[in-house]
């Protein structure tokens, strides 16, 4: 959103701000349902996650909360995680145990993970009640924020989203009316909405658009990703850009630029986007041998 459209308050992570792995765990549906809350999941009830094993830059400790309803429903496949890919988790993943919370902001997946608590209200940690929501345009400056956190929802289920990831913006390539463009990316279903069924790339601007092929099996949480070919005339001024849609009918549907900002910087899901594309300039001209060279052969 900084790059595309205007400052923001928050960290740099361009494409970067996902992953794609294989959990094991046990569900946290499971254990809930052999300690048997009395709360009523149907109401505003809530299961929150703390970390106590270190303060951090807004609060004492970390901690973030989900719903009751999707924490007690063995199909949202909430995880207390204790391996990842195979292997134990390592301190940096969250050793011994977190939460994985499928199709959720990563803000809620707590790490090293002390505490789950069912309570009637959101965890009252700083960074569900005053981060990771997504504030109105208007407002500008951190101080004009303070009247809004305790106004907006939380943010839980993240967006439709795909990106190119290959060429990036202003690389230079062989000519693709020689070489055929290769270009490839990823692409997220919405929340609980998977699996993707479509990716689709433009080079006119969003005029017309062409299936990209999809080169892995996709699930209900994974990303999928994908891979396009282009043989046509290459100019400068052309910017490539790819939309997604999931089996929940989901779809991308704006171009960057166009409205998504707000101060956080969060819940963006423009179009993908690469631009600047150079086509390498081939040098040709003639060798000529000098009157040494010649010489040593003789």
């Amino acid at each position: 959103m900084r790059t595309k459209e205007k400052e923001v308050w928050g960290i740099d992570w361009h494409n970067g701000a996902v992953m794609n792995a294989e959990w094991t765990g046990v569900l946290l549906s499971d254990i809930l349902t052999m300690s048997n809350p009395t709360l009523d999941p149907t109401k505003e009830s809530h299961v929150a996650f703390s970390c106590y094993q270190t303060a951090t830059q807004d609060d004492g400790y970390y901690g973030g909360s989900i719903p009751l309803s999707r924490a007690m429903d063995k199909n949202m496949e909430v995880l207390i995680a204790l391996k990842m890919n195979g292997e134990d988790l390592t301190p940096e993943r969250g050793y011994p145990v977190r939460m994985i919370i499928p199709g959720v902001a990563g803000a809620r997946a707590v790490k090293w993970l002390d505490r789950i608590t069912v309570q009637k209200q959101e965890s009252s940690n700083a960074y569900q009640q005053k981060d990771y929501k997504i504030l109105p345009p208007e407002v500008q400056t951190k101080e004009q924020a303070a009247a809004y956190w305790h106004k907006l929802p939380s943010i839980l289920e993240t967006p439709i989203n795909s990106v190119i990831c290959c060429p990036s913006s202003g690389s230079e390539i062989e000519d693709p009316r020689v070489k055929p463009l290769k270009i490839g990316g990823y692409a997220l279903p919405q929340g609980s909405e998977g699996p993707i069924v479509k990716v689709e790339v433009s080079y006119d601007d969003g005029c017309t658009w062409e299936n990209a092929t999809i080169s892995n099996e996709a699930s209900r949480w994974s990303w999928v990703l994908w891979e396009f070919e282009y043989r046509g005339e290459l100019t400068e001024d052309m910017s490539f850009m790819c939309k997604a849609t999931d089996k929940g009918g989901n779809t991308q549907k704006i171009k960057s630029g166009e409205g998504q900002w707000n101060l956080r910087g969060v819940g963006y899901n423009a179009f993908g986007e690469i631009n600047g594309l150079k086509v390498k300039q081939r040098v040709r001209g003639e060798v000529r041998e000098g009157l040494s060279g010649i010489e040593a052969r003789l």
